[in-house]
C-alpha cells in the first residue's frame, strides 16, 4: 500500500494511507486544489489532477467485493475499493521545499526594491509598491499559504510613502501658496 502526503496551509502532513487519504477527502480535509505527493511521482500534484484521488465520494463496494482495475475485470487483491495503482514511473527522492514551506510566487524581491525606492526618492513609485503587494498577497491567499515578509514590507513601505507625499500635498503645497501669496 502506497504513503501519501498532502500540504495544509504551508505544512506537509503524511506519510499517511491512500485509505485515509481518501477519507480526509471525503470529509472535506482536503479538495481539488490541495497539493499530495507519494513515491513514485515526479512533482506535487493538485487532488484533482490525481486519478480516482476525489472519486471516494462515491459508494463503496459490499463486503468481499472490489472493483475492477481494469476493461479485463482484474480484482485487487486487498479488496481496496479505491485505485492507487496509477503508474508514475520510475520512483524520485520526495520533492524538495526550501525551509519546509510550499513555494511561494516571485515578485517579493520587486515589491520590497520598489517600496523602499519609494521611501526614499519617489513617492509614486509607493502606487506600483502598493499593488504590486496586494496581487501578490492574494496570490498567497489564493495559494493558502503566508506571504513572505519581504513583500509585506515592500507594501509597507509603499504605503508610507503615499502617506508622505500626501501629506505634503495637503500641507506643505498650502504653505508654499500662502508664503508665494505674502509676497517678499
Amino acid at each position: 500500500m502506497s504513503s501519501w502526503y498532502y500540504a495544509l496551509g504551508d505544512s506537509e502532513q503524511g506519510p499517511i494511507p491512500a485509505a485515509e487519504l481518501k477519507a480526509l477527502a471525503v470529509d472535506g480535509t482536503i479538495g481539488p486544489d490541495t497539493l499530495v505527493w507519494k513515491d513514485g511521482m515526479p512533482d506535487w500534484k493538485r487532488a484533482a489532477e490525481v486519478p480516482g484521488l476525489l472519486a471516494a465520494n462515491s459508494p463503496a463496494p459490499a463486503a468481499g467485493t472490489s472493483r475492477s482495475r481494469s476493461s479485463a475485470g482484474s480484482r485487487r487483491p486487498d479488496n481496496n475499493p479505491y485505485d492507487d495503482s496509477t503508474d508514475y514511473g520510475e520512483p524520485y527522492e520526495a520533492p524538495r521545499r526550501s525551509s519546509g514551506r510550499m513555494r511561494h510566487p516571485d515578485g517579493a524581491g520587486v515589491v520590497l526594491a520598489l517600496g523602499i525606492i519609494s521611501l526614499i526618492t519617489c513617492a509614486p513609485l509607493g502606487i506600483a509598491a502598493w499593488i504590486m503587494g496586494n496581487n501578490y498577497m492574494s496570490e498567497c491567499r489564493r495559494m493558502n499559504i503566508e506571504p513572505e515578509g519581504t513583500a509585506v514590507a515592500g507594501r509597507i513601505c509603499g504605503m508610507i510613502a503615499l502617506g508622505f507625499m500626501a501629506l505634503g500635498l495637503l500641507v506643505i503645497f498650502p504653505l508654499v501658496c500662502i508664503g508665494a501669496a505674502a509676497g517678499p
